[in-house]
């Protein structure tokens, strides 16, 4: 180690070089005989001078400073060099089991693999990627965009909760004060034990998904999506959709004959999907096909779980209407909204509403292809437009943990009661200190035995973003695999362990 010191008056400023440290950003306060106010360095890997350490003295004796500093400079670098170790060994480890599961040989390979750490003030402490965009094309880098799926929801409450501060709303306004449906639809959205609830469903039962509306994707008349070994009912929007990948795939690949007259999007799997269609509801109420809350209302509507806000069902149903919400009260549309709202406020360059017409701010590369049971939807070119504002949104690792820690840092609301109400959670798992886990407007809560709180949410394509207060960090990833919640489980862990290990704090 080498050192250049810069004395003038109580100040010292140290420069450090043949040490190698990834960026780490400290501060230390000392009280010792020397007056040693404050420390701060910052440590950048690969530079020609890797640290800088400026020192506040209360005494104007360069003996006793010089005396204080190389103590005070062995003794930090020490520190630093025995958490680096720690932090290189938690990210190795989180690399390595990353690097098996995009392995040709893995059991469960997945597509690709993305994931970044972002410290205190949003400096990157840690990102990497691995695997192809698509087969047998370009390997992905930590700027590949991919579908973040149901960590849509979040973004869409973020722009609901911004509307409803200028408007002046309360969150337990009911649908029938909104005028957003009429009164047949509403008649028809909630029906329980032969009594229909529809036009008292509130918005803060949508956001935190306590409305007792069915999900339209995995749900059906019969049925949860949870109660079946599939994941999904028969009667359900992926119920009619998945079976047909097969067909589907062959069918546009050439390797089968599809039949005069047959073209792809005659299977759901090609079909582009309207949200909703007034008008066809009042010509065939029965017409599942013109629309997502169309085919809710046909197939499951009058089968509703239980009275609003008597218990918590997980539907993407709530999301939808939350999104048509949005365009009811704006004028705009929801992509719009989410630009105007999110993305140019917060500089999310690189996010957009997939299937909306509109493109990121600015120029972005090809979105990362994803897996749904072994076939990759992006290269079949499916048409995947039923996940709107369920989970319709394209974005990067690093636009996504710059969202996740504004949004729980309170910056996105011109209100502080809006982050208090939309961090109040409904329990979805306790352990003996009470909520371990809970659902607020549109965020997840996990507590963590690395990293202790985290704040955000996950998505069924292997995708994750949460931010850790206690240690001011910000997280993002994604395993563009469906159905592999134990790899997601596990990649969560090993973030927030990884987070802790280089945490600063």
């Amino acid at each position: 180690m080498k050192l250049v010191v810069i004395a003038r008056n109580r100040f010292m400023i140290v420069f450090i070089s043949d040490i190698r440290f990834k960026k780490l950003y400290y501060s230390i306060n000392y009280s010792t005989e020397y007056f040693l106010n404050a420390i701060f360095f910052e440590f950048t890997e690969g530079s020609e001078v890797p640290g800088v350490l400026i020192m506040e003295f209360g005494t104007d004796s360069l003996t006793q400073i010089f005396t204080a500093c190389l103590l005070t400079t062995l003794l930090t670098t020490s520190q630093l060099s025995a958490g680096e170790d720690a932090c290189g060994a938690a990210i190795g480890q989180m690399e390595e089991v990353l690097v098996s599961w995009v392995s040709d040989n893995a059991e469960q390979s997945v597509p690709s693999a993305i994931y970044r750490l972002e410290g205190p003030g949003g400096a990157g402490l840690k990102e990497n990627a691995f695997g192809l965009v698509k087969n047998g094309g370009q390997a992905v880098s930590t700027q590949t965009p991919f579908y973040i799926a149901s960590m849509s929801k979040t973004m869409v409450a973020a722009v609901l909760l911004k509307i409803m501060e200028r408007k002046n709303m309360g969150l337990d306004m009911p649908l029938g004060q909104l005028d957003l449906f009429t009164g047949d639809v509403l008649e028809q959205l909630h029906v329980f034990k032969g009594e229909s609830f529809g036009s008292r469903i509130t918005i803060r039962q949508l956001l935190r998904h306590t409305s007792g509306l069915k999900d339209y994707l995995l749900d059906d008349r019969d049925g949860t999506g949870s109660d079946s070994e599939v994941g999904f009912q028969p009667g359900s929007l992926i119920g009619a959709w998945f079976p047909q990948i097969g067909e589907y795939a062959k069918c546009i690949s050439g390797a089968a004959d599809c039949g005069e007259g047959v073209r792809p999007e005659n299977f759901y799997p090609g079909r582009h999907w309207a949200h909703w269609s007034p008008e066809a509801w009042r010509v065939d109420p029965d017409n599942r096909d013109a629309g997502l809350l169309n085919f809710y209302l046909a197939e499951m509507a009058d089968s509703a779980l239980f009275v609003p806000g008597s218990a918590r069902h997980y539907s993407d149903t709530n999301y939808m209407i939350l999104g048509l919400m949005i365009e009811h009260l704006t004028g705009n549309t929801l992509g719009e909204e989410l630009i105007s709202e999110l993305f140019r406020p917060l500089g999310m360059k690189h996010s957009w509403l997939s299937y909306s017409g509109l493109d990121p701010l600015s120029d972005t590369s090809e979105a990362a292809d994803f897996d749904a049971a072994g076939f990759k939807l992006l290269s079949l070119n499916a048409d995947t437009s039923w996940d709107w504002g369920g989970g319709g949104i394209v974005s990067t690792a690093r636009d996504l943990t710059i969202f996740v820690r504004a949004l729980m840092q309170g910056r996105i609301f011109l209100k502080p009661g809006t982050v208090k109400a939309l961090k109040q959670l409904v329990p979805t798992l306790k352990d003996d200190n009470g909520v371990a886990r809970g659902y607020g407007l549109g965020v997840r809560y996990i507590r963590d035995s690395k990293a202790g709180e985290l704040w955000g949410h996950t998505g069924a394509w292997g995708s994750l973003m949460f931010y850790a207060p206690e240690l001011d960090i910000a997280m993002a990833a994604t395993i563009n695999k469906g159905l592999a919640h134990g790899m997601q489980s596990q990649l969560t862990h090993l973030l927030a362990g990884a987070a802790n290990a280089c945490s600063t704090r």
